[in-house]
Formats: structure tokens, sequence, C-alpha cells
């Protein structure tokens, strides 16, 4: 009888260290996609940050206001790199599928500083605009990820 307690006792506390364990590991799980989902949520609503931006640089540049567009896209250059940064960290979210990185603003930054160069401010106003309407563009691809799950 002795043996059969000792036995028992051993099983009971398997049971108990293999539940735990499994506890442990389901959190585990459930915080890993958590974070996953925080992570999309906020690239998305980066994305539309990024579009917010792209609307004001727009009217900026269509009041002549260039030195506030200037700012404007600085503003919005370090926003889209912390989207950059996001994408490269989370691989598993397949965020990076239709992903535009910021190195492709560097039309729009050659512009802006041409911009200040330049006497023909009318020129680089129309060729920012242009440029704006191109990354608004691949912006609204970007989004459409989101609502279709498809690659362009």
């Amino acid at each position: 009888m002795p043996n059969f307690s000792k036995y028992l006792l051993a099983i009971i506390i398997l049971i108990m260290l293999s539940a735990i364990a499994y506890l442990q590991n389901r959190g585990t799980v459930t915080s890993s996609i958590g974070k996953i989902n925080r992570n999309v949520s906020g690239f998305y609503n980066g994305i539309s940050k990024i579009n917010e931006y792209l609307f004001h640089l727009s009217n900026e540049c269509r009041r002549g206001q260039f030195d506030v567009a200037q700012n404007t896209f600085l503003d919005m250059q370090q926003h889209w790199q912390r989207l950059d940064v996001l994408v490269k960290t989370n691989p598993e979210t397949n965020l990076d599928i239709n992903y535009w990185p910021s190195d492709s603003l560097r039309n729009l930054e050659k512009f802006l500083n041409e911009l200040y160069l330049s006497n023909e401010r009318e020129q680089y106003s129309f060729l920012i605009i242009k440029e704006i309407k191109r990354i608004n563009s691949k912006i609204d691809q970007m989004q459409e990820l989101k609502t279709t799950g498809k690659k362009h």
C-alpha cells in the first residue's frame, strides 16, 4: 500500500506540473498574438498618419508655405522610418508584402530641397504635388492590403 500512495502522489504531481506548463505556454502564445495584433494595428494607424501628413504637405505647397512644408516633410519622414522598423522587426505579420519603405521619399525630399535653390518655385511646387499624388497612390495600395489581403 505505501508504494501505491507514492505512485499516486507522483502522478498527481506530474498532472499538476503539466497543467502549470500548459497554462504558462498558453499565456505566452496569447501575449505574442496580442503583440502581433498591436503591431498590425499600429502599422495601419501609421499609414493613416502618413496620409494625413501628405494632405497637409500638399496644402502647404499650394499655399506657398514652403518652410512649413519642409517641417511637415521631416515629421512624415521620421514617422515613416518608425514604420520601417516596425515592418522589419515583425516579419510574422506579413506587413512587408505591399510595403513601400521610407527611402522611397527621396524624390520628394529632392524637390523640396531644390525649391530653395531655384527661382522657379511654381515648377517645383507642381513637381512636389505630382510626387505627393504618386506617393498617395502607393499609400492607398498599402491600405488596400488591410481590406483585401492581396499583393499589388
